[in-house]
Order: C-alpha cells, then sequence, then structure tokens
C-alpha cells in the first residue's frame, strides 16, 4: 500500500513528495534533474550551467528524453541570471 504524503506543495504541483530540489550551478544537469523528477519531486535546471542559450536549450530537449515527468507538471524551470560568472580556474581569483 502506497503512503500518500499530501502538502499544499504537493497538491499545487501536482508531485508525490514535499520536495523541491534546488538548481545547483554544473550539477543539476538533464540526468539528474530527470532522476528527480521521476521520483515524484521537482527539479531544476540551473541555466547559469551553461555557456550559451542554445547548450541550455540542448539540455531541455535531453531532459524531454529522459522524462515525462519533469515537462509535463512544469518541474523544469531555467532562468539566466545577470549576476557575475561563476568560477574559473583560469581566472585568478575565481577558482573552484
Amino acid at each position: 500500500m502506497k503512503q500518500e504524503f499530501r502538502t499544499k506543495i504537493t497538491d499545487m504541483l501536482g508531485i508525490e513528495h514535499p520536495i523541491l530540489m534546488g538548481g545547483m550551478q554544473w550539477i543539476s544537469w538533464a540526468e539528474f534533474v530527470a532522476e528527480v523528477c521521476n521520483a515524484g519531486c521537482t527539479g531544476f535546471i540551473t541555466a547559469e550551467t551553461f555557456e550559451s542559450d542554445q547548450d541550455l536549450r540542448a539540455e531541455i530537449r535531453k531532459m524531454r528524453t529522459l522524462t515525462e515527468q519533469a515537462l509535463r507538471d512544469q518541474h523544469l524551470h531555467a532562468a539566466r541570471s545577470r549576476g557575475p560568472p561563476g568560477p574559473d580556474p583560469k581566472v585568478p581569483g575565481r577558482g573552484l
């Protein structure tokens, strides 16, 4: 027997578990986010991870091949940041 855990979040997002995996730059790739979504949670791809909008679009297309859950329930959220670029080991002061 499957135990149901309902909250305002699960009802609002149509997810099974009230878990929102925050976007984690350089970790939130399609494969990882798809696993989170397939487990009944909400996953986020971090747009800032990608060097170009085309790369982000390619990752979203890849996501569609890995899970129907993510896009059907709109669990995929992406927005480009206007903040400073992330760590760069080739630039002094911006290493990992």
